[in-house]
């Protein structure tokens, strides 16, 4: 069996042709298709005209307590309701958002807990001074808005 002789590993730094075409190519670079010229001139556009007399976004709305009540057991939920209530109206807030989930998982496919949330807060008027569906970012229909009574 003949061996085969290895070469000498030599590296791109180290070929004189490597150079020559580097410093060609920095003299006289390849032409750019029309696409790429494009996409240069309109990513530059947006660069360099920014939103000067746009208006500010809004702030986002203050974010209100919540109380999370899903999946928990229906007398767990409605005490720690009656707790949470009660500490943040002495906290001086005004509205917070009780999540009640839409009972999609319940036995039977009917909703438990939200029907008797919403019983609570009927049955306690001197706490709570109205409820309704939360907006859609806060829950929506598995959620309610809850606005306390003032002290």
């Amino acid at each position: 069996m003949a061996r085969r002789r290895r070469r000498k590993s030599r590296t791109h730094e180290d070929t004189p042709v490597h150079e020559t075409i580097l410093e060609h190519l920095d003299e006289h670079p390849p032409p750019r298709s029309k696409e790429a010229e494009e996409a240069d001139r309109s990513s530059r556009t947006h660069r360099s005209h920014p939103r000067r007399h746009a208006a500010a976004d809004p702030p986002p709305p203050p974010r209100r307590p919540h109380l999370m009540l899903r999946k928990m057991p229906l007398e767990q939920a409605l005490e720690t309701l009656g707790r949470f209530l009660q500490a943040r109206r002495r906290l001086g807030d005004e509205e917070l958002i009780v999540v009640v989930g839409k009972g999609h998982h319940s036995p039977g496919g009917r909703p438990i807990l939200a029907p008797a949330v919403r019983d609570w807060l009927d049955a306690h008027p001197e706490l709570v001074a109205g409820y309704e569906e939360a907006p859609a970012h806060e829950g929506g229909a598995g959620a309610l808005l809850v606005r306390l009574q003032p002290l």
